[in-house]
């Protein structure tokens, strides 16, 4: 599977990484609603996605599949309309990973490299509460709608553990508030 672009063309489809870790080019469908194709794997696996366009993907990530996204160029990658409960990670080390009338509640962890962007489109999607998060440096982004929180159970900035306190983007930002809870 390594390298491939991975279309689902029915809304009835699924992917098991079977404990291996695979690189796609892309992961997409046809837009189809609903949670009735997904990627799974019952032992730990990472999927990375290296797309070389936008791509969006309305099924769910399953099992202990964890995710890392990292297009060639400043690229989109939205996860809509779905309910993952994989207990992997994210990690988003280029481009933008949307979420939108999704939610990720068993993640273990948050990672958002340099210049990179994790966004939240929508109050409708969550993530996992509390939850580690690790930025690469101030140039890291985690974009939220107005009034949303996450609650971190630890943000790392750099080599830096942020002590206790509620961060926020800055105020000309609509973005909301990131708690740190421990």
């Amino acid at each position: 599977m390594n390298g491939k672009y991975i279309q689902f063309k029915t809304p009835y489809g699924v992917i098991n990484l079977c404990g291996n870790d695979q690189t796609v080019s892309a992961l997409y469908d046809n837009a189809w609603v609903g949670n009735s194709h997904y990627v799974t794997s019952t032992v730990p696996a990472t999927l990375t996605l290296q797309p070389g366009g936008d791509y969006r993907f309305g099924g769910r990530f399953l099992g202990a599949v964890s995710l890392v996204y990292n297009p060639s160029a400043a690229r989109t990658y939205l996860v809509s309309n779905s309910v993952s409960t994989t207990t992997g990670f994210i990690a988003v080390s280029n481009g933008t990973f949307q979420i939108k009338k999704s939610s990720f509640p068993n993640l273990s962890s948050l990672t958002v490299a340099s210049g990179a962007k994790f966004q939240v489109l929508d109050a409708e999607s969550s993530l996992s509460n509390p939850i580690p998060l690790t930025l690469g440096d101030d140039t890291a982004k985690i974009s939220l709608p107005a009034g949303y929180r996450i609650i971190a159970s630890s943000i790392m900035v750099g080599d830096n553990l942020l002590s206790y306190g509620t961060y926020a983007a800055r105020a000309t930002a609509p973005e909301g508030t990131i708690p740190v809870d421990w």
